[in-house]
């Protein structure tokens, strides 16, 4: 489930950390082991605020817990590194995966009506992956490596920037700072570090 915490315009369902958990120990967790046994689940993927107590409540779920793989998260409710880490000192076998992160139209230059290339953007990326990675997390993904310059597709009106961005009528793909910071780490942080 993406983002149980949030009431969202697209496909969403809210769930509390015990509906999540009774769903997992219940329902997800044994028909995907006995279907797909090579899937693994990452419980909460939303935002760090409620990280600690979605997870928690996950792991003492008696039927929950032995489903469980990682926790997912995203950035959009601020850095929070301190309830990363403190996830990973808790749970130091739980796999931590940042798996969202993007600059929403509501953060850009108010000004900008389409997607355009900021420095700020490349830099907090950046500050996101590397407080992240010390917090204790296994890795980063970001949301969309390209979008259209319109900041889509999107059907609910949700634009963002990315990494890359298309101008499909001039033919043309431009590469925003986050390519080339998402890049940097890529090239000098050796898998499984």
């Amino acid at each position: 489930q993406n983002e149980p915490t949030n009431n969202a315009a697209w496909e969403a369902c809210v769930l509390s950390p015990q509906e999540e958990a009774d769903f997992l120990g219940e329902h997800l967790g044994p028909t995907l082991r006995k279907q797909h046994p090579e899937v693994s689940i990452f419980v909460y993927d939303d935002s760090k605020h409620l990280l600690k107590k979605y997870v928690d409540t996950t792991l003492a779920h008696p039927k929950a817990a032995d489903f469980v793989y990682g926790a997912a998260f995203h950035w959009y409710t601020g850095d929070l590194f301190e309830n990363v880490a403190a996830v990973h000192k808790k749970f130091p076998k739980l796999t931590l995966l940042p798996s969202e992160a993007t600059y929403e139209r509501r953060m850009w230059d108010p000004h900008m009506t389409e997607a355009y290339a900021d420095w700020r953007f490349g830099e907090g990326y950046a500050h996101d992956i590397i407080g992240d990675l010390n917090a204790g997390a296994a890795g980063w993904i970001d949301w969309n490596l390209l979008l259209e310059v319109s900041g889509g597709p999107n059907h609910v009106g949700n634009v963002c920037d990315a990494a890359m961005v298309a101008d499909v009528m001039a033919q043309r793909l431009d590469r925003h700072p986050q390519y080339y910071f998402v890049g940097h780490f890529s090239k000098f942080i050796p898998p499984g570090s």
